[in-house]
């Protein structure tokens, strides 16, 4: 039988360029760009009321620099690391941080996630009409493979994390830079003069979005490299010369903008991978390629998170399926590997398809260099395009046995595939809509990560008992490769589930305060050994020690923990271990050392009148009014003056001379303090 021409790969004219779409087919092309649109909205319909949660928090609700638009913001955006209140991480992103500001400030969105979620559903939906775009150029402008190709690759539950998840708008801008980027780029190349010159420049600020919105956007260039080693052009080989590097020239204005970044810490609870030697390291990594294939094939256990000891490091016993789990990824990588060759010599649309999603993983893969993480499904966003291409090829290839309903075979195939695909994705969204849905999704996908028991939200009980887990997961290993931040939480549940207790059961209740101060002292050993210094581990100890009635313990760590940071939380629980221990008037010369250097915060002063009035109700500390301090009453005066004197010596002793003769000079001049005080 005489094989159908439609059927078969489309020839290299067909594939050679973007062409302009002739007026008589935008209709199609409109309808099918707005099916791909309706079906996307109705995949995400329930993301909508999703939270701003975990890392939403930081990068969001807690970023001061998008709360109004104003220079000074704008400047420290661009001069800034991503993460402006977590150093170690070497990210800089500022297009991304951009478009929060933007939700923020310019729409008004602030603590409302509607408007955010908005976005990035628009964003993903325009980032599936471009994958259609391109579809049309490696499909031989045919509609079904192209939209099949768009729709598929949309809907994909594995991409939720990139699209409900607000933070991993990163991901859609990267995605968006490097689709539009190959499209402007191949249109360039089939137009002449001014007109190429114009296209190029759209190609290079449509990359330059995506390697300012994430680091992976500098595959751009070599996906165009890509698209035309399949599908060769007629363009001359200067003009193509020409379009890499304008494709190429914001990796270089990257890197000469990039402010200088805090040196990359990885810590090993993150990535397992920088503790274990160099191949069994890339042995790991080719693990977790096979997980992502499996995910992407299968997509069933889904999570945000995979810390240690989620994915265990390959251990050359090969005693654990676990280290099995190699040799089968290694086997469906050559077996990949195997088709690109034959898709090379015979349709080179498998080969585009493959290497596509290979070099869309490669920058987040650990093995030419390893991250932050050992593994996330965000990472999948621009690979799983490459899939999804591969899985059309397939259904095309078996759709060519029943020539006479080819297109209704492929019609159910792809619908079939997308209600599954869809369905899962709308039950994924809902794992988004708080802390303890996630939380509970977690643990139940990945159980051997310590990270989803450690930060676990719920009720006390279910609190402490993930705690645990954490903390068994995590027990074994040396100080210099844990994490501080289990144990703090644990540490936290434990005092809390005291508190519960202390009225009913008191000898329970001291055990749980004693566990807390057990793991809390060990989360100090933790950070001394990685050298770093945790202001909450010491506010914790603090909180410990005086619930256990060691007050003097108590002070000591709260001490530490204000020379790092005179904190409201600090002050105030060093003013209230004091009134514990029955000294009135140390707490109030606490509350005015907290006052004095914190002038603007308020709450000191009404703790302050408060502890004046009842610890001091006889004196002249209120005054006739009772709703403030007296400076005039000798026994404040002299608080503060003590207070002031103990604030410059702080300074003095920090290296901070000008604030203490800042405090020296006030002191004297708004107290009446003797200037020998401050000595």
């Amino acid at each position: 039988m005489r094989r159908n021409r439609k059927s078969g790969p489309p020839t290299k004219d067909e594939q050679a360029q973007i062409p302009a779409v002739p007026a008589t087919d935008r209709g199609r092309h409109l309808l099918a760009i707005a099916s791909l649109w309706i079906a996307i909205l109705l995949v995400y319909s329930n993301s909508f009321g999703a939270g701003l949660i975990f890392d939403n928090a930081a990068l969001i609700l807690h970023d001061p620099r998008i709360t109004d638009v104003t220079g000074q913001n704008i400047h420290q955006i661009w001069s800034t690391e991503y993460w402006v209140n977590q150093s170690g991480n070497g990210l800089y992103r500022p297009l991304t941080t951009l478009s929060y500001l933007i939700n923020y400030s310019v729409l008004g969105n602030q603590d409302r996630p509607e408007g955010y979620h908005l976005v990035n559903y628009a964003l993903h939906a325009l980032n599936a009409s471009l994958l259609y775009l391109l579809g049309l150029a490696i499909f031989g402008r045919r509609v079904a493979p192209s939209l099949a190709l768009a729709i598929l690759w949309a809907v994909h539950p594995v991409l939720t994390e990139s699209v409900t998840n607000v933070v991993g708008r990163a991901d859609l801008l990267a995605g968006f830079g490097t689709l539009a980027g190959i499209l402007c780029y191949q249109r360039g190349l089939s137009s002449q003069g001014r007109h190429m010159w114009s296209w190029f420049l759209a190609a290079a600020m449509a990359s330059a979005v995506g390697m300012f919105s994430k680091e992976s956007g500098i595959v751009t260039p070599l996906i165009a490299v890509l698209f035309d080693l399949c599908f060769p052009p007629a363009a001359e080989r200067r003009n193509r010369l020409w379009g890499y590097a304008m494709l190429a020239l914001p990796a270089v204005l990257y890197f000469l903008v990039r402010p200088a970044l805090s040196p990359v810490h990885i810590p090993f609870t993150d990535n397992p991978m920088v503790g274990t030697g160099f191949w069994a390291a890339r042995l790991t990594a080719v693990k977790v390629i096979g997980k992502y294939i499996a995910l992407l094939i299968l997509p069933v256990s889904l999570s945000s998170d995979y810390s240690y000891n989620a994915v265990p490091v390959f251990d050359w016993s090969l005693r654990s399926w676990e280290d099995w789990q190699v040799i089968v990824a290694l086997a469906a990588c050559l077996g990949i590997g195997a088709l690109a060759v034959y898709g090379w010599k015979r349709d080179r649309r498998w080969f585009f398809f493959i290497a596509l999603a290979a070099i869309g993983l490669a920058p987040m893969a650990n093995i030419a260099r390893l991250i932050g993480t050992i593994m996330a499904e965000r990472f999948l966003y621009v690979p799983a395009m490459g899939f999804a291409g591969c899985v059309v090829l397939i259904v095309l290839a078996v759709s060519r046995r029943f020539p006479a309903g080819e297109a209704r075979f492929l019609t159910v195939a792809v619908s079939i595939l997308c209600l599954a695909f869809g369905a899962r994705a709308y039950a994924r969204n809902r794992d988004w809509f708080d802390s303890v849905s996630m939380s509970r999704s977690q643990v139940k996908a990945v159980p051997g990560s310590y990270k989803v028991h450690a930060y676990y939200y719920g009720n006390l009980d279910e609190c402490i008992r993930n705690a645990g887990t954490a903390l068994a997961i995590v027990d074994g290993l040396p100080d210099s490769l844990s994490t501080p931040g289990v144990y703090i939480n644990a540490g936290k549940w434990f005092r809390d589930k005291g508190d519960k207790l202390a009225a009913s059961a008191p000898a329970q209740s001291a055990t749980w305060y004693r566990r807390s101060l057990e793991v809390l002292l060990r989360s100090e050993r933790i950070a001394k050994a990685l050298g770093e210094n945790y202001l909450e581990i010491y506010e914790q100890l603090g909180l410990t020690y005086t619930k256990l009635k060691d007050f003097s313990n108590a002070l000591a760590v709260l001490e530490t923990a204000r020379r790092q940071s005179a904190s409201e939380n600090v002050i105030r629980e060093m003013s209230s271990a004091y009134i514990q221990m029955g000294d009135p008037h140390r707490a109030e010369v606490t509350l005015w050392e907290g006052l004095l250097a914190n002038p603007e915060n308020s709450r000191f002063a009404g703790w302050l009148v408060e502890l004046y009035r009842h610890a001091d109700a006889a004196s002249c500390a209120l005054g006739t009014a009772g709703n403030a301090p007296d400076l005039s009453c000798p026994l404040v005066r002299d608080q503060a003056c003590t207070a002031s004197a103990n604030v410059a010596r702080r300074f003095r002793n920090a290296g901070r001379p000008s604030d203490a003769a800042r405090f020296l000079e006030n002191g004297t001049k708004q107290f009446g303090c003797p200037a020998g005080q401050y000595q």
